[in-house]
Order: structure tokens, then C-alpha cells, then sequence
């Protein structure tokens, strides 16, 4: 049986558990950028060393995966900001806005390796095999660096509802299979003598990322487009149901902002229920509602007769 110390437990309660969505994704920012710096600089140095665009392509990459973590800081940073005259539903949607701008930054990553791998395809370049164990050192711990990374954005964006950690996942986890690709690609030179493979496996993981992106820009946009959330519909009315006094339930909409949820919806109440009657059930409705699902924030209700 695994016992776990204060220590274990302080040191999860600082990587995992925070008040909020946006100290949820401060401290994911944080992680990753400070990994990503870091590794930037060694895949650098060791992607110069041994003359490999892939590798040095995987280095500036890597480095890009520090941009869009300080973007998910700078957004998540005005997402925080209360409601003002200006913005009375409050500064959510920079989160939003910010996950947008990422997926639009990995459809330009998709087509910048893209080009890179049909450069490397058409320029002859030698490996130097003095600086290969380093290379392939550099690149598996990278790739294990990067699936924690992605693991930990992943975990915090799924925890705390947060887009700004899934995008920035996403970015972590394509990171982690470019560097498999340089991986694969040195060792197919090495040991059977083909130089392009790390050009070839660039162009196809290009394509990958160019999906990727395309997918997370259409899927915020929608987001952006107040899309109705079916799922969450579904899980409110199944609550509803659970009230005898509310005879019909009906247009349940359902949009986020930043992590949050915000629903309308319309009861029909028996015809001859007192007001004060009603709006007691509503309460009672909003208060349940927040309590089964935490990402609500706000709830408008619409009592009718039936």
C-alpha cells in the first residue's frame, strides 16, 4: 500500500490544486515556459552540432511552445479582470480569445514545417556522427520532458475547464511527437543509411499539426459563436427532472465565457402557483444547478404558467 508524506501531498497541493481557472493556468504558463526555454537551448545547441533541420526545426518549435504558454499567462492574466460598465459579463472571453490565436498559431507551425520538410527533401545535408549519442540522448528526454508537459496541461485544462491549458497541451503533445520524428529520422540514418527519413516524417507530423490547428480554431470559434453546449443541456435537464413541481422544461441555452458556463432556460409551473411559490423553485434550481455542475457561474430562469 502506497503511503504518501506531508511533503507528497504539499507538492501535489502546488502543481494541482489552485482557487480558481486562472491560478489553475498561471501556474501551468509558468511550468511550461520555464521547460521550454530550457530545452530550447539544449536541442538548439545540439541541432547545430549535428547539422540536423530536423532537430534544429524541433528546437524552434520548442521555443514556440514557449510563446504561446506566455500568451496563455497574458490572456489568462485579463480573463482574471471583474466585470466592469464596460464588460458586465466580465474579461472571460480573452481566454477564449487566446485559445483562438494559439490554434491559428499552430496552423502557421503546420505550414512553416511543411516547407521545412520539403527543403530538407530538395537540400543535401551530412550528419555528423560524432554528435549522434548526444542528439538522441537530448531528443528522448526531451520527448519524456514533453509528455509530462503535455500530461500536467492536460490534467489542469480538463480539472478546471480551462481552453487555455487544452490548447497549450496540444501544443505540448505535437512538440513531443516532433521530437519523436528526429528520433526516428537520425536512426534510420544511422543505422540504415537514410538521410531524408527526418524530412519525410516532417512533412506527414506538418500535416498532423495543420489538422490539429484547424480543428482547435474551428472548435473556439464555435465557442466564440455562443454554440449551445448539448452535453451540458442534457445534464441540466436530467437535473430538472428531478424537481416534481416543474411540469415542462424548455430552450435550455447553454454558452461559455472563458471557463465558465451561462444558461437560460424556461419551467412551465402549475397555473395557479403562487409567485413567491415560483421563485422559490427557481432558487432552489440555480443553487442546484451551480452545486452538480461548478462551471456555471450564472443562471437566468423563465417561469411560465402551464
Amino acid at each position: 500500500m502506497t503511503r504518501y508524506t506531508n511533503n507528497d501531498r504539499k507538492i501535489w497541493n502546488i502543481l494541482f490544486k489552485f482557487k480558481d481557472v486562472r491560478e489553475a493556468e498561471k501556474a501551468e504558463a509558468v511550468v511550461s515556459i520555464t521547460i521550454n526555454v530550457a530545452l530550447w537551448v539544449i536541442r538548439l545547441i545540439a541541432g547545430i552540432l549535428l547539422n540536423s533541420i530536423a532537430l534544429i526545426t524541433d528546437a524552434w518549435h520548442g521555443l514556440s511552445d514557449a510563446l504561446t504558454s506566455l500568451g496563455v499567462l497574458i490572456f489568462s492574466k485579463i480573463a482574471s479582470k471583474p466585470p466592469d460598465k464596460e464588460h458586465p459579463f466580465g474579461h472571460g472571453r480573452a481566454a477564449d480569445l487566446g485559445s483562438f490565436l494559439m490554434g491559428i498559431m499552430l496552423f502557421i507551425i503546420g505550414f512553416y514545417f511543411l516547407y521545412d520538410g520539403i527543403q530538407g527533401l530538395m537540400t543535401e545535408r551530412e550528419i555528423v556522427y560524432s554528435y549522434l549519442g548526444l542528439s538522441l540522448i537530448v531528443t528522448v528526454i526531451t520527448i519524456f520532458i514533453k509528455i509530462f508537459n503535455y500530461l500536467y496541461a492536460q490534467k489542469l485544462g480538463k480539472d478546471y475547464n480551462s481552453n487555455l491549458c487544452k490548447t497549450d497541451a496540444l501544443h505540448h503533445k505535437l512538440d513531443a511527437l516532433v521530437t519523436a520524428v528526429v528520433v526516428v529520422g537520425l536512426s534510420m540514418y544511422y543505422f540504415f543509411n537514410i538521410p531524408k527519413m527526418d524530412s519525410i516524417l516532417t512533412i506527414f507530423v506538418s500535416l498532423l499539426i495543420i489538422y490539429e490547428g484547424g480543428e482547435t480554431v474551428y472548435g473556439i470559434a464555435n465557442i466564440l459563436m455562443d454554440k449551445n453546449f448539448e452535453d451540458i443541456s442534457e445534464e441540466i435537464k436530467s437535473i430538472l427532472k428531478e424537481f416534481k413541481d416543474i411540469e415542462k422544461i424548455s430552450d435550455i441555452r447553454v454558452r461559455s465565457i472563458g471557463s465558465y458556463y451561462y444558461v437560460e432556460l424556461n419551467i412551465s409551473l402549475k397555473k395557479d402557483m403562487k409567485l413567491s411559490r415560483a421563485h422559490e423553485i427557481s432558487d432552489k434550481v440555480e443553487d442546484e444547478l451551480k452545486k452538480r455542475i461548478p462551471q456555471i457561474l450564472e443562471v437566468h430562469i423563465h417561469e411560465e404558467p402551464l
